[in-house]
């Protein structure tokens, strides 16, 4: 089941650089807090788990979904800057009560900030069009030979990698203009912040059946009224090679979008900026993806330790992503007072590049690390992650090789990216919690405090006010303008798995 999630993580220095570049990049932070999880082997079994438990991986689900990006904890913008080297050039500071990460370079922070626009767009360089999308994706051999043949040889593989074949038609218009076309699909879309470009390959029936003249006619007409451009060609012209006249189409869509010029000239090197940029990212995947894993009772937490697998494909997020969640899902019981332990957790890393992974150290996490390309072994895990944030959702290995990571009844992930930005948002929704906060629990409300609100203390009456609303009690607050009414409100709402 190829499942749509959105979440996003982004270092604090990145997002103040940001703000300080002026440059606009929203649509690409949000496609990069978009991508599928395809659960491609679900194991039989599932295990049971109790009510408190599940609460908090629903509240945790929440938070990593808060904002699209949001930040990451502190945990991991420290780990972040230490693994790649640059704890002696960027540096934490109370800003007046809010935690920062600086550099007191120039040179570094100017360099950062004249990579940013690139190191928002995602692209891979592995691409190959013969191995992206099984042959029963597409509806025609005509439109097997544009996507593979045809797109690469008239516009090179940095551009064509960015068709997405068979796009259900909802998701191209809103939901209730789009219902009229339920399950429908088209046949290739292209879409950036400045193009929305459809391909129809049209058969014989397309120009003979009046029925199917009159129904192409009026998905068109609507896909015109919301911004789409549709190009159809024809199966005989797909057959033959495409004419001049409709090459030079295809080009003219290029030249005018800035975002698939720059994707076309630039060199496409790996920067510190990009780095930076990206890994966050990837742990907010795996993160969301090993908790929805939970809720589905795909592990059980009666385990004495679960054996867990992860494939990087591009970025080292694997053992920053697990170390985090831990420290995140203690926290979360210890406010709720409850006192289940966690299992140990045996990590298997299989990299597609070396990383000094073994300057970590952390007593809940066994890690072993191995050579993706060198391996041939067969394994028993309990779940693995197949991850990559410059891979599209078609780009995927087959069940056989991902079974040989697996025990019988094991769980598979592949995560990549979407081609287009998803515009809905799930929200866990269920019966509310009741908090008891007091002196033994105080510094695991801080924590969150700190990791999602970047605050060093709460300010005075925060605590009253949240002991009362996260007890479920009433409670009015009465502060003065600037004094923090509203993280008492955010904070007690973000601390339970339902919008309050």
């Amino acid at each position: 089941m190829n499942l749509p999630f959105n979440s996003g993580f982004c270092l604090g220095i990145i997002n103040d650089l940001i703000v300080k570049s002026g440059i606009d990049i929203a649509y690409d932070r949000k496609l990069l807090s978009s991508f599928y999880a395809d659960n491609i082997i679900s194991g039989i079994q599932t295990y049971p788990m109790n009510n408190e438990l599940k609460e908090l991986l629903l509240v945790y689900d929440n938070i990593i979904s808060r904002g699209l990006p949001t930040f990451t904890s502190l945990y991991l913008e420290k780990e972040i800057i230490k693994l790649l080297g640059l704890s002696n050039k960027i540096r934490e500071i109370n800003d007046s009560g809010s935690i920062k990460f600086i550099s007191d370079e120039d040179e570094l922070e100017n360099k950062i900030i004249d990579q940013l626009y690139f190191a928002h767009k995602f692209f891979d360089s592995d691409y190959r069009p013969d191995f992206i999308f099984t042959d029963n994706t597409f509806d025609s051999n005509e439109e097997k030979i544009f996507y593979r043949n045809i797109l690469p040889q008239k516009l090179g593989n940095t551009v064509s990698q960015f068709f997405e074949p068979q796009r259900f038609f909802e998701t191209l218009v809103p939901e209730r203009v789009g219902a009229d076309f339920y399950g429908q699909k088209v046949d290739f879309t292209l879409q950036t912040k400045d193009t929305k470009l459809i391909i129809e390959i049209d058969g014989e029936q397309h120009r003979n059946d009046p029925i199917q003249i009159d129904l192409d006619n009026n998905k068109r007409t609507c896909l015109r009224q919301y911004g789409w451009t549709v190009l159809a060609i024809s199966a005989a012209e797909v057959r033959q090679g495409l004419s001049n006249q409709t090459t030079q189409q295809l080009l003219n869509f290029i030249d005018k979008d800035p975002i698939l010029q720059n994707i076309r000239t630039n060199n496409h090197a790996t920067t510190i900026c990009n780095t930076l940029v990206k890994i966050p990212y990837a742990i907010s995947r795996i993160q969301k993806a090993f908790t929805n894993c939970l809720i589905n009772q795909k592990l059980s937490f009666e385990a004495n330790k679960w054996k867990i697998g992860i494939i990087e494909r591009d970025y080292p997020c694997a053992f920053l992503a697990l170390s985090d969640w831990l420290i995140t899902m203690d926290n979360l019981l210890k406010i709720r007072k409850n006192n289940s332990t966690l299992p140990e957790i045996e990590l298997f890393i299989f990299s597609a590049h070396e990383q000094p992974y073994q300057n970590y150290i952390n007593t809940k996490i066994k890690t072993k690390i191995y050579p993706l390309s060198e391996n041939t072994n067969t394994f028993e895990f309990d779940v693995v992650f197949d991850i990559s944030t410059e891979k599209r959702h078609g780009d995927k290995p087959s069940q056989d090789f991902l079974r040989r990571y697996i025990h019988r009844n094991g769980t598979a992930y592949i995560i990549r990216s979407s081609y287009y930005p998803f515009d809905y948002r799930k929200i866990n929704s269920t019966r509310p919690i009741v908090y008891d906060i007091d002196e033994n629990n105080h510094e695991n409300l801080k924590y969150f405090l700190q990791n999602i609100f970047r605050k060093c203390e709460f300010r005075e009456g925060q605590v009253e006010i949240l002991k009362r609303a996260l007890s479920l009690k009433p409670v009015i607050g009465l502060l003065p303008t600037g004094a923090g009414k509203s993280l008492t409100y955010q904070l007690a709402s973000l601390l339970q798995q339902e919008l309050l």
